[in-house]
């Protein structure tokens, strides 16, 4: 009796999956395909906050935020050079970890003067920006002006970020 090759098998075993992600041939609604096509990728059954970030970004082109370990699923926002704007993005919830990434030029000078949470079921909260300089800085640094109520951050090289763990529950109200 001659042996099938491990491919053969393998491929079998492959075909089997692709059939039962597919859903053994089951057809979905146009309604819910579209809605699997457009649901944002931070969309789960945990419900979702905001965050709002008050910055004047000298250059660049992107600011992007990444909540807990959705790093797959980064929020992004176009950059308005040299003029205040807020940013808003959403995030995860419970709400563990944040990261941003406000441009992606080296050389690009960041000022926040307020970041704000909107949590479900909490009233707004207010990130202390005195907590910025504490983050993990990579290609960055990161000084809080306490007389101003600011923070500077300048990028040192290409695509800067500051993350950090983040307990919303002792955050001020905004």
């Amino acid at each position: 009796m001659k042996k099938k090759p491990i491919s053969v098998s393998i491929a079998a075993l492959a075909g089997i999956c692709l059939l039962a992600l597919a859903g053994c041939g089951s057809k979905q609604s146009p309604e819910s395909t579209a809605q699997t096509q457009t649901a944002p990728a931070t969309t789960s059954l945990q419900p979702t906050g905001t965050i709002t970030v008050d910055a004047n970004i000298s250059k660049g082109t992107r600011f992007i935020v990444y909540s807990n370990s959705m790093w797959n699923s980064p929020q992004r926002e176009p950059v308005v050079p040299g003029a205040w704007h807020q940013y808003k993005f959403t995030v995860a919830t419970p709400l563990q970890s944040l990261r941003f990434d406000p441009s992606e030029a080296s050389g690009a000078t960041i000022l926040i003067r307020s970041i704000i949470l909107n949590l479900p079921g909490q009233n707004a909260k207010s990130l202390p920006l005195a907590d910025l300089p504490k983050f993990l800085k990579n290609n960055a640094t990161v000084t809080y002006d306490p007389s101003k109520n600011i923070v500077e951050i300048h990028a040192t090289g290409p695509d800067m970020d500051i993350m950090s763990g983040v307990d919303p529950n002792t955050f001020p109200p905004a």
